[in-house]
């Protein structure tokens, strides 16, 4: 319906013909539109949203309006909602009535999820239901649109009941002692959490702790029995004379230390203790930040939106949107609220940390302990040293005119990084595990790891908004309503917290192999050594997970280079303070662990490692895909993860001197695709070509090969350059 200067939009020729539409044309069979422009009655369409930010009043009353439930004073025709828009909050456990449709604006990250969502319709009696699910052009919804059965079909994993881990039966031994100890005891000033009822934070400085050490110290009996009661059918990896010890000498120096870590800031006891792992942590992770649209008239404050603290710094960072009511809110600076004297007071939100994030620039190096100028991982000087914060709270322009959503964002969060701090305290295991190098935490205070929003390495600047206690960012306002801001900074925002840690690296290799990602010894490789490692690393999750019998998404995998300048892969428990999986697999409990969870699986015979390498998969999955090692949780690496670069690293996993050619079966097949796509190709030793391309004779090399082993074949045979299997594969694409 547009001319287009005469260009078709589809082909790009130059023969649009105009054409005018005639009466007899529009018709109403001919347009679904003009179809229901005639309607006789015209109907209603009532949207409103219900997520996890809507306030409890409006939650129950949206709900009742969906369901056509209706007050005196309301008016059918314009209360009732007909479409409810809906976060993961609605996926099980909120009865909204019977649905005759859902739509998914992407897909799921998993089938139990799709179930739940699609499951919400044709309930009750409904002769016609629909769900729709839109996919998007991210990887993993491509990947699912084209292989529908991944979703729709797949099997589910049964649940599980850990009964292992010593540290969940700890928090409860705690919880006990506590609950025990306080029993006798008048508490003033209580919060309504569901967490238990042991006074503030204050409070334990000024009277509660000797309440809880003398208790300790007169009820050696009554602790012994709430241990007993509570390892009944338990298989747990300590004793339990060690977890009496631990209550009876440790457990109140921790406390302590909890009470002064500024990394949680509740009030009540049992909420910091919870969120510092010494407690169960009953319901969700409380480590949740408010954005603040305006200023509260109470606390806990309505007009709010919440995410935890690791997504926080990302959603609520200066210049992120966020959509709340059909309204698009718009976070322009920190700020935090506290009840004084029944007074709300407006504090400053920033929390700026005491110490200052050294990050290294070439290898992502970071420390919050310690000054460096050199790097001592890769003796880089390009060393930041960075202001961090870790808000309190967030806030946006009070005084600003709110812009109705129009289904479109001017920006989406940031980007942020997750690192392993180098003052993290990793214990290497005694004994040895093939050509495994293995390393731990034993408590999990002593693996910190950092969420880090560096505004892509431009900082945010900041300074105190005149007259308030708000910190704001003038990039985030318009440029005819700058604020007015001294104490300026330029700060990046970090979410740190304590897990179980576990590092695993490959700890010899012979002179033909090069492992290193950094570029100054590895010029050519450098980033598919990262990559190999990364995919070796979702490799090994994929075979920690089932040797666990647990979900991928419990256990976060990263990358990086050690104080031996080696590459390493990390595992971090998404759990603050952890299950002690990490603890647990490094072998101190069981020594045959390691082995069996991070070898064995990838032994010919072994059905995880027989899987990747049977003719379908290699013959459907040149580089990953959703059945290897590709998932919803690690989209971000999508494009680099090779699942035969991490089998071979499993090899040298086992022996040092491991055969890191091409003779390997599930390299055989997708070497001669790639050799058959040149015009000449010689095979100058057995699964060693020299190709043909532009007048070049080129060595198709691994890109784990060492420049040593490469000089020797190029005295032997004569070639031009060299392009790892990698690189390689994309000149083949060119010819």
């Amino acid at each position: 319906l547009h001319e287009s200067c005469g260009v078709c939009s589809n082909c790009f020729s130059k023969t649009l013909i105009k054409h005018s539409i005639s009466e007899d044309e529009l018709n109403d069979k001919a347009d679904y539109y003009i179809y229901l422009a005639k309607s006789a009655e015209p109907y209603r369409l009532h949207c409103e949203e219900l997520t996890g930010q809507t306030s409890k009043e409006d939650s129950t009353k949206r709900q009742r309006l969906f369901q056509g439930i209706l007050l005196k004073d309301e008016n059918k025709k314009v209360d009732e909602i007909d479409l409810l828009s809906v976060t993961t909050t609605m996926e099980a456990g909120v009865d909204i009535g019977s649905l005759s449709a859902v739509m998914m604006g992407n897909v799921p990250p998993q089938r139990f999820n799709y179930q739940q969502r699609v499951g919400r319709a044709g309930r009750r009696g409904h002769a016609l239901s629909v769900a729709l699910t839109i996919a998007k052009a991210n990887s993993h919804d491509q990947t699912h649109y084209s292989q529908t059965e991944r979703m729709v079909s797949a099997t589910p994993k049964d649940p599980y009941l850990d009964i292992k881990s010593s540290e969940i039966a700890e928090r409860m031994v705690i919880r006990q002692v506590l609950q025990c100890a306080f029993q006798d005891t008048v508490l003033e000033n209580l919060s309504d959490n569901v967490h238990g009822e042991f006074g503030t934070d204050t409070m334990w400085r000024k009277e509660n702790r000797e309440v809880v050490k003398n208790w300790i110290s007169e009820n050696k009996n009554d602790i012994e029995h709430i241990i007993d009661c509570l390892i009944v059918e338990t298989r747990l990896n300590k004793s339990k004379q060690d977890i009496e010890k631990y209550i009876s000498e440790k457990l109140i120096e921790d406390i302590d230390s909890k009470i002064d870590n500024p990394d949680y800031p509740q009030k009540a006891l049992s909420e910091k203790l919870s969120n510092a792992g010494l407690l169960p942590m009953f319901g969700f992770p409380t480590r949740v930040r408010l954005l603040y649209y305006k200023k509260p008239k109470k606390i806990p404050a309505n007009d709010v939106v919440d995410r935890n603290l690791d997504i926080a710094i990302s959603s609520f960072a200066p210049g992120s949107e966020i959509v709340k009511d059909k309204e698009l809110l718009k976070a322009v600076g920190f700020v935090n609220y506290e009840k004084n004297f029944g007074e709300i007071k407006e504090k400053s939100g920033l929390n700026e940390l005491q110490k200052n994030a050294q990050i290294c620039k070439v290898c992502g190096f970071t420390t919050l302990s310690e000054d460096i100028k050199i790097c001592p991982y890769c003796d880089s000087t390009e060393i930041k040293s960075v202001k961090v914060c870790s808000p309190l709270g967030f806030c946006t322009d009070y005084n600003a005119d709110v812009k109705d959503f129009n289904g479109r964002f001017d920006f989406q969060p940031f980007f942020t990084s997750m690192s392993l701090d180098a003052a993290s305290v990793l214990n290497p295991i005694e004994q040895k595990v093939s050509n495994l190098s293995i390393s731990s935490n034993i408590l999990p205070q002593n693996g910190i790891v950092h969420q880090i929003n560096t505004n892509e390495g431009k900082l945010f600047h900041i300074g105190r908004l005149r007259d308030t206690n708000r910190f704001v960012a003038p990039s985030a306002y318009p440029l005819n309503r700058q604020p007015q801001i001294f104490d300026e900074k330029d700060i990046a925002l970090i979410a740190s917290k304590t897990t179980g840690v576990l590092t695993v690296g490959i700890k010899n290799t012979n002179a033909n192999i090069n492992l290193s990602s950094l570029k100054s010894v590895n010029e050519d490789n450098y980033k598919e050594i990262e990559a190999a490692f990364i995919s070796w690393g979702y490799l090994l999750q994929r075979a920690i997970c089932s040797f666990l019998d647990i979900e991928t998404n419990e256990i976060e995998v990263g990358f990086q280079i050690n104080r031996e300048k080696k590459s390493e892969v990390f595992f971090v428990e998404r759990l603050e303070n952890g299950a002690g999986y990490c603890n647990y697999l490094s072998g101190r409990i069981f020594e045959d662990v390691p082995y069996v969870a991070l070898i064995k699986p990838f032994n010919n015979g072994n059905e995880l490692y027989d899987f990747y390498v049977n003719e379908k998969h290699q013959s459907q999955c040149a580089s990953s895909c959703y059945d290897c090692i590709r998932d919803f949780y690690n989209q971000k690496y999508h494009s680099i993860m090779n699942w035969r670069l991490g089998l071979d690293l499993s090899e040298l996993s086992k022996n040092k001197d491991a055969k890191i050619d091409f003779s390997q079966n599930y390299w055989q097949s997708y070497l001669k695709t790639i050799v058959d796509g040149f015009r000449t190709s010689k095979e100058v030793k057995p699964n060693v070509y020299v190709v043909g391309y532009r007048k070049k004779r080129i060595l198709i090399s691994h890109p784990f090969w060492s420049q040593k082993y490469i000089d020797e074949l190029k005295q032997k045979y004569d070639f031009d350059e060299v392009k790892n299997i990698i690189k390689t594969e994309k000149l083949t694409k060119e010819t």
